[in-house]
């Protein structure tokens, strides 16, 4: 099994992903924050879109000790926020400051979960190369 293939770590790139998609969509909101009568969207929540796309795992044995699982990739939704932004001469929603914020936080959780990456590769290398004369 490839460690790219486990369950855990296809959450975690999903997550990743999650992120990825809240910051195009902040982007997204940045660059229409002039335009008149525009709405801001926002990504759904990660876990409501885990619990809406995931699937019970579907196990499949070829052997009575062994178990294998599948986690379906989620599709993240985009909806327009029902917040209301700051009152503006163009009557949009878009509050450029709170977009702002999005995009660093955003920045921050993929830098956090490209550390988290990091250190399961480092640990799984440090257990693969016990007993190898540390190579």
């Amino acid at each position: 099994m490839s460690l790219t293939n486990t369950p855990q770590a296809k959450l975690l790139f999903e997550k990743m992903r999650h992120t990825q998609a809240r910051q195009e969509t902040a982007s997204d909101n940045m660059a229409r924050s002039g335009v008149a009568g525009a709405k801001a969207k926002d990504v759904e929540d990660f876990k409501a879109s885990v619990k809406r796309t995931t699937k019970p795992a579907s196990i499949k044995t070829t052997n009575t000790g062994h178990m294998t699982g599948s986690l379906k990739q989620a599709n993240f939704r985009v909806k327009t926020s029902k917040q209301q932004g700051e009152p503006s001469l163009t009557n949009n929603s878009i509050s450029a400051e709170e977009q702002l914020l999005a995009l660093n936080e955003a920045s921050t959780d993929f830098y956090r979960l490209t550390k988290v990456n990091e250190n399961v590769k480092s640990r799984i290398r440090t257990v693969a190369s016990i007993g190898s004369g540390g190579k």
